[in-house]
């Protein structure tokens, strides 16, 4: 996919995971960042999974003092996120853990390449907003899915993403149709400088699942990324899960991971 991305300092992998998650949360509309930390909130969306502080140096409780307010204008149970961009990183930070995320890079693209797609899969681009929506919800129905089943609220972040990207990015849905029933979802953002495209929204009607919906909508994201120039294809899954490993499979590689903690007894 050409040449790397410079994540061989903390700061490049603070940067680069400050615009990877205001691009992956699509529910986030409130980002602001300085020298040592940055805030992503959502005005409407008060999932814990869309609400946090990013550390990047200094104490923790400096960080939290200077973005509390902002967490109390919009009613934020408080969350930081520590990737290897931050000082704390490696560090035990005696607080309670959220999640762990991968963040992972396509190393092998011939994996993908050399897929076959089933010819009764169709794949639209940009199709129907109200055919998109309905299908990613229930794509993402599952109430034992790590984040829980898809809330209205982050529905309605997808219908906001639909019509606008995050600034600084383009975008594009994907929407694959198996004998002409719609199946399974992809979205893309692709930075303005094309440094790089991250894949998310990726998920598939249950009953379509292990039909190849989802490698047949990550070889055409591949194609994508590629005709367009994207240095990198990226995307942020849990660590440890099946997504994970499904990754691994198509040819993608973690190349840096990062906690997200509960600080509320810092802010108490």
């Amino acid at each position: 996919m050409g040449d790397l991305m410079d994540l061989t300092t903390p700061g490049g992998i603070f940067d680069y995971v400050v615009r990877s998650l205001a691009a992956y949360y699509f529910a986030v509309d409130f980002v602001c960042k300085d020298a040592d930390g940055a805030l992503l909130l959502s005005s409407f969306n008060d999932e814990q999974y869309f609400n946090f502080a990013i550390h990047k140096e200094g104490e923790l409780c400096d960080l939290l003092g200077r973005y509390m307010p902002e967490f109390r204008r919009f009613g934020r149970r408080p969350l930081v996120y520590i990737s290897p961009g931050s000082s704390l990183y490696g560090r035990d930070v005696g607080l309670p853990k959220m999640s762990a995320d991968s963040f992972m890079f396509l190393e092998q693209p011939g994996v993908l390449e050399n897929l076959s797609v089933p010819e009764d899969v169709k794949i639209a681009l940009n199709p129907d907003e109200e055919e998109f929506i309905k299908t990613w919800r229930a794509a993402f129905c599952n109430v034992d899915d790590v984040y829980g089943a898809t809330s209205e609220a982050t529905v309605a972040g997808m219908s906001v993403f639909f019509r606008a990207p995050p600034a600084g990015f383009s975008h594009f849905t994907l929407l694959a149709y198996k004998n002409g029933v719609p199946a399974a979802t992809a979205a893309a953002v692709y930075t303005d400088d094309r440094e790089f495209m991250l894949v998310f929204g990726l998920g598939t009607v249950p009953e379509f699942r292990g039909q190849g919906l989802g490698s047949a909508l990550m070889k055409e994201l591949m194609i994508r990324a590629r005709d367009l120039g994207c240095r990198e294809l990226t995307l942020q899954t849990e660590t440890g899960t099946y997504n994970e490993r499904y990754y691994e499979k198509i040819g993608f590689a973690t190349r840096l991971r990062a906690t997200l903690y509960d600080v509320e007894k810092l802010c108490s």
